[in-house]
């Protein structure tokens, strides 16, 4: 009897042994947000989600995600988009602004009945919209969409192959719509829209310019690494970062260094395979005196402190003073190791606006791409 119970126990554990590990998953209620799951009833992606009005840094920071993961592996900690600003090429009478990403505005959601949903309240979701609409997708000539009724936070469509989260947000005169589209087969491309409403100011050609922070936590926080063809993985600081985006400068790479999982981070135009038509006359999109550097790979820092924690360099809206990023950035420090660390890439993607084209609307952001092997 003895050997038998021995033997049954073994087999047990044995079996244990062999079942795959569960699937691991987002926990909100200590994260923050609401769960996201795509596509129902298997999701193959899980999140958190907080609107631009709850989402963190100086100046908020559109829409965020938190705990993201992709068929029960780990992708981002946080994905969001802590500092945003524009930079009038002409300069005066209107020169250079950080502008805030938490002021959420109204735009035109329909539900799968083809009604619109008319919800003044800040800081809803709305799952399973057929129908999104903001002024990026209107034109900014007309004014705000629509008239009358509107809905304020996040709208959520569900396609066969992604689901693409929307919202939009207001600082003064322009209109930034945000939005973030996850594929089934495990692409993210978070984005931002620049549009704006009549303005002396908008009558300008001016640059704007998003800083992405992608805290790509790998499988875990631990042991990721950075690759990249032309790039030091020590490259952290202002003489070693990544110049502006020339055409054939390879993508960034984060992976874990024990599963081999890992994202690519592309700049938006190697998407539609050409350079960004919104350019303009007057140089590049990124402007690279103004910008300092296109992506920045840091250490994660667990720190409240905006700065020295890294969720954005403290300076807070409003005015030219606090407009462009410094030589101090995130006050990084020279050869930092970031070989087996926790990796956060800071990635900024820009546009240029011609003046008095408002209906002209740029959407730009870096495309996340996975390679190895992601399955459940």
């Amino acid at each position: 009897m003895l050997r038998k119970t021995l033997f049954a126990l073994a087999l047990g554990l044995a079996g244990l042994a062999a079942a795959p590990a569960h699937a691991a998953s987002p926990n909100c209620a200590t994260a923050g947000g609401t769960l996201i799951q795509f596509p129902s009833p298997n999701p193959v992606w899980e999140f958190c989600l907080l609107t631009p009005i709850q989402s963190s840094g100086t100046n908020g920071s559109g829409i965020e995600i938190r705990e993201a993961f992709f068929n029960g592996h780990k992708v981002l900690k946080r994905g969001h988009l802590p500092i945003l600003n524009v930079k009038y090429i002409s300069g005066a009478p209107c020169f250079c602004y950080r502008d805030w990403f938490d002021q959420e505005t109204k735009f035109e959601v329909k539900d799968q009945n083809g009604n619109i949903v008319n919800n003044a309240a800040s800081g809803q979701i709305f799952d399973n919209a057929s129908s999104v609409r903001t002024v990026c997708d209107a034109g900014g000539s007309g004014g705000d969409i629509p008239s009358s009724t509107g809905f304020r936070g996040v709208a959520i469509e569900r396609f066969v192959d992604r689901m693409v989260l929307t919202s939009q947000t207001s600082a003064g005169w322009y209109r930034y719509e945000t939005k973030w589209t996850f594929y089934v087969d495990g692409r993210i491309t978070p984005q931002t829209g620049y549009a704006a409403l009549p303005d002396s100011c908008v009558m300008n050609s001016h640059h704007h310019n998003s800083y992405f922070r992608l805290d790509l936590d790998i499988d875990d926080a631990a042991n990721d690494a950075v690759g990249d063809a032309g790039v030091n993985q020590q490259m952290v600081e202002s003489g070693t970062r990544r110049p502006a985006e020339p055409i054939g400068l390879p993508p960034l790479k984060v992976y874990d260094k024990t599963s081999m999982r890992g994202y690519h981070v592309k700049p938006h135009w190697l998407m539609a395979g050409r350079p960004d038509p919104f350019g303009g006359p007057s140089g590049p999109p990124w402007n690279g005196s103004f910008t300092i550097g296109d992506a920045w790979l840091l250490q994660y820092v667990n720190n409240a402190n905006p700065i020295t924690g890294q969720i954005d360099d403290g300076q807070s809206c409003c005015g030219s003073s606090a407009c462009p990023i410094g030589t101090t950035f995130l006050g990084w420090s020279d050869n930092q190791n970031i070989d087996g660390q926790d990796v956060v890439v800071w990635y900024h993607e820009g546009a240029v606006h011609i003046g008095g084209q408002l209906d002209a609307c740029a959407r730009t952001g870096p495309v996340l791409e996975p390679f190895g092997n992601w399955a459940p």
